[in-house]
């Protein structure tokens, strides 16, 4: 194999990591917007400021956020965070009260050219 070949793959490795720890936070982000609720206060309108605050305004109300999706987002995080710790909890301390040996890599598993 070449040096740039494996130059190219490392590359594109690198790049696929990079997007898989990306896109988790973009995603998520991009729910906040969704998880929002906010209301038309004041108007005869009756109407959700998610994206039509021009037409709350417009008819002299103001739009007020109920529930921030920030925090629901946060929440919802916490939570699925505390399932996957109890879920795969003993699994946790398993591998850590492997012995350190049992990590090592055999001398005869090595690659030879």
């Amino acid at each position: 194999a070449e040096v740039s070949t494996q130059s190219t793959g490392m590359t594109l490795l690198n790049t696929l990591i990079n997007i898989s720890g990306t896109l988790p936070q973009t995603l998520s982000l991009a729910l906040v917007d969704s998880l929002t609720v906010s209301s038309c206060v004041g108007s005869s309108i009756t109407t959700s400021c998610y994206k039509d605050t021009e037409t709350c305004t417009a008819s002299g109300g103001t739009c007020v956020t109920t529930t921030d999706g920030f925090f629901v987002l946060v929440s919802i995080g916490a939570v699925v965070s505390l399932l996957w710790k109890w879920k795969l909890s003993k699994l946790f301390l398993k591998l850590q009260t492997q012995p350190i040996e049992s990590w090592h890599v055999s001398s005869s598993s090595s690659c030879s050219d």
